[in-house]
């Protein structure tokens, strides 16, 4: 683990979140720490704002109201330089217009560490062949990216996070365009990446997941917090009917507990447009 992931202390602390949107409480007081190593799923259905609590996270929105705080510094304080040292943003995987090498794609989440119409250096690409090898996909380097498979792609934003040295990653429903088997593949490079030391806040709407791989989750409806902890303790079949509006029972395994619905009705989920 590098020096600058065993540093994290208490890497984010959201506090009283509030945010309004053309007069709707989208964000209604919000508070969450997430710790060095803290995986942390963020679930809910569509319009539960777990999307906006991101953008704001990001700084991409800013006229919220309540304390955001990484590392201790107020987000607002923070110049866009100094949070790219500290957060990374992974969006969900998309097919981008130029064919840029995977090895390109990577130098991009570096920008920050090459001067202004300057060419990446050795070292940089050292860095960004490392985080490719960390994640397991060196062997792509020189592919085109937009022709990798959505699991691929997936693996190889994730790694361009890691060349950017940030200590915390905001990871947007990672797995939503995935079949099954690179679901699995992706979860499993998220979750040795926080035992690993870096802190995680993940996006998802499947409960199952959250329940195989979360440390912690945060459950969201309306812009609200519904539930905040372990996922044991946290997903219930009371919480899941809920937000999602379908009936469950958890049947157990030696492998843990499977989330079965149940019953062939389905009651109305509480949830509005958009994320």
């Amino acid at each position: 683990m590098s020096d600058s992931v065993k540093s994290i202390t208490s890497a984010l602390q959201v506090e009283g979140l509030n945010y309004v949107f053309q007069g709707k409480q989208a964000l209604h007081n919000i508070s969450l720490t997430a710790e060095r190593g803290d995986l942390t799923f963020v679930i809910g259905p569509n319009g539960a704002g777990k999307s906006t609590l991101f953008r704001c996270i990001l700084n991409i929105l800013t006229d919220f109201s309540g304390q955001i705080r990484v590392g201790g510094k107020d987000i607002r304080s923070m110049s866009a330089r100094e949070r790219a040292e500290q957060i990374a943003y992974i969006p969900q995987i998309h097919r981008p217009t130029f064919g840029y090498s995977v090895l390109d794609t990577v130098l991009m989440g570096m920008a920050r560490q090459i001067p202004v119409f300057s060419r990446p250096g050795e070292s940089q690409i050292r860095q960004a062949e490392e985080a490719l090898d960390q994640i397991g996909v060196l062997h792509m380097r020189d592919r085109d990216f937009s022709k990798l498979s959505g699991g691929e792609q997936q693996l190889v934003l994730i790694a361009r996070a890691i060349a950017q040295k940030a200590k915390i990653l905001i990871m947007d429903e990672p797995t939503s365009a995935l079949d099954f088997g690179n679901q699995l593949r992706v979860l499993r490079q998220v979750q040795a990446l926080s035992r690993a030391g870096y802190t995680v806040l993940l996006s998802t709407h499947n409960p199952q997941q959250a329940m195989n791989y979360a440390g912690k989750v945060l459950a969201m409806s309306q812009g609200e917090v519904k539930a905040y902890g372990p996922p044991d303790k946290v997903l219930t079949p009371q919480l899941i009917r809920e937000l999602f509006g379908v009936e469950v029972q958890y049947i157990a395994t030696e492998s843990g507990a499977v989330i079965v619905p149940v019953g062939d009705g389905a009651v109305p989920a509480r949830g509005g447009k958009g994320q």
